[in-house]
């Protein structure tokens, strides 16, 4: 799957969008956002790790993250891109 930041500033919208997402039983979400990143409006995303964890439960394994920091309005480098699809490679292998 494919999407845009799961999160929400609003912990019910949150919940919901993260419990949507955790129904189709996710084992490792690669995110793309640098550290300390903020939204338009300078609101830092909120963490949503823990959430999906929680909500994903006995569903199967714990669900993993892996960051991949790409600066907004960049592309990655070649370099870059081929370690992220090498790492999603390697999880779908199991």
């Amino acid at each position: 799957m494919a999407g845009c930041y799961p999160g929400s500033p609003e912990p019910v919208e949150m919940t919901d969008k993260l419990a949507a997402l955790a129904e189709h039983g996710p084992t490792m979400v690669v995110n793309l956002m640098e550290p300390g990143e903020t939204d338009w409006s300078g609101r830092p995303f909120a963490p949503y790790l823990d959430e999906l964890r929680r909500l994903s439960g006995d569903r199967g394994p714990k669900v993993e993250m892996l960051r991949f920091p790409i600066p907004d309005l960049t592309a990655p480098t070649r370099e870059a891109m081929s370690g992220i699809l090498d790492a999603i490679d390697r999880a779908l292998a199991g």
